[in-house]
């Protein structure tokens, strides 16, 4: 990733990540592509009593946009690697999987009311960091 900008790596990241959930639980991009924005619309009405006038502004924000899809290839990239192990054996050959619920779990990661929860640490940030975000935006 030489000489790309941060911006350039991190539309990179997410598209790996992407590439690698849709396979693991053979989904297509555009079944990923509807789940994520269906929570992302689902979160900012849960997360933003302002009212819809604030919902649509921020709906409409290429910086929401960037801060939601870049966090959920974070949750995504930690789902993966605690609930996905593959290794190859002494032949050569690929071995292990994850559990057959794999599809329910991923969609537990992105659980909106998970994410706005504040009994978990990950909560709790990720709702701050959203206001952070509404302010910037001018919510």
């Amino acid at each position: 990733m030489k000489n790309l900008t941060n911006a350039q790596q991190m539309i990179i990241f997410r598209e790996e990540i992407k590439q690698e959930i849709c396979l693991v639980l053979n989904i297509s991009p555009r079944q990923y592509h509807e789940f994520q924005t269906a929570v992302a619309k689902s979160y900012v009405l849960l997360m933003t009593p302002e009212g819809a006038e604030a919902v649509h502004k921020i709906l409409n924000s290429d910086i929401y946009w960037a801060w939601w899809k870049i966090n959920w290839a974070v949750r995504d990239e930690d789902w993966l690697k605690n609930h996905f192990s593959m290794e190859i054996n002494p032949r050569g050959n690929l071995i292990g999987g994850m559990h057959t619920d794999a599809y329910y779990y991923w969609q537990i990661t992105h659980d909106v009311h998970h994410l706005a929860s504040q009994l978990s640490e990950y909560g709790v940030l990720f709702k701050k960091s959203f206001e952070q975000l509404k302010r910037f935006i001018h919510v």
